[in-house]
């Protein structure tokens, strides 16, 4: 199955987005909880005020979300228009291997090296590690027999690498 796929910024950002709250959004909500009870520790020791608790753990919500926010859409202008994420690649699924082509480059990947099948709203994700994936946004697929025999494909594949020692 021969797939081409331009990226677009905003494809990007949805990765990057989704690969944040599957795999660091709890983190970072423990963080600011631990952030907000120190804080509010520190606010009591001259006695508590109802105000002071309610005002410091919105100010600490709204830090939090405008922070994050912020990281995450300034990671839409980290990929190269000409670089290897954006732009126009050809991927080539078979039984045997995964066959990238681009404009600069071009690599074989062995299923082996898929370790996990994700779906989104709008795209497939590929992880061959932690943070990085082969994007396949949904659009780039011609009917929905296509997207079928590729989810099919890929998740036979998957399992027969669990089944292989």
């Amino acid at each position: 199955m021969k797939l081409t796929v331009q990226i677009t910024r905003q494809e990007y950002y949805e990765f990057t987005k989704y690969h944040f709250y599957h795999t660091q959004f709890k983190k970072n909500v423990i963080s600011m909880v631990i952030m907000v009870a120190v804080l509010e520790i520190v606010l009591s020791l001259n006695g508590f005020n109802l105000f002071a608790t309610i005002i410091s753990v919105i100010g600490a919500g709204l830090f939090y979300y405008f922070a994050i926010s912020r990281i995450l859409k300034r990671a839409k202008n980290v990929p190269d228009n000409d670089g290897a994420i954006l732009g126009e690649n050809v991927y080539t699924f078979n039984e045997e291997q995964i066959l990238f082509n681009s404009q600069n480059s071009e690599a074989v990947h062995r299923w082996q090296v898929i370790k996990s099948f994700k779906e989104a709203a709008k795209a497939y994700y590929l992880f061959m590690d932690s943070n990085m994936a082969i994007v396949i946004p949904k659009r780039v697929f011609s009917n929905p027999e296509e997207e079928t025999e590729f989810k099919a494909l890929v998740q036979r594949k998957l399992l027969s690498n669990l089944q292989t020692p």
